[in-house]
């Protein structure tokens, strides 16, 4: 045995966790199949360049509709899930 300390192997890293595991699979999905850009490249410009590109935006109600979501407001429960908010990006509700 080595008189050598042990090495802390979590070096500080916060954890998060979310009942909805599977959601990162799906935006994987989403991503790899390229709807993001199709989205970027289709739907009408944005006035400005701040907040999300249109194809993050479809991204996020996909999302909010595979979770369950029946309604705009409720992208605010995936907003406050601190395992979803660290991976993907969610439109403000004014959006």
């Amino acid at each position: 045995m080595s008189n050598q300390p042990r090495q802390n192997l979590t070096g500080g890293l916060r954890e998060a966790s979310t009942p909805w595991a599977g959601a990162s699979l799906l935006v994987e999905l989403f991503r790899r199949s390229g709807i993001d850009a199709v989205a970027n490249k289709v739907l009408p410009a944005k006035g400005s360049a701040k907040g999300l590109k249109q194809g993050q935006t479809v991204e996020s109600f996909v999302l909010l509709g595979a979770l369950g979501g029946e309604c705009v407001e409720d992208m605010q429960h995936l907003r406050d899930d601190d395992g979803l908010k660290r991976d993907i990006g969610l439109p403000a509700t004014s959006t």
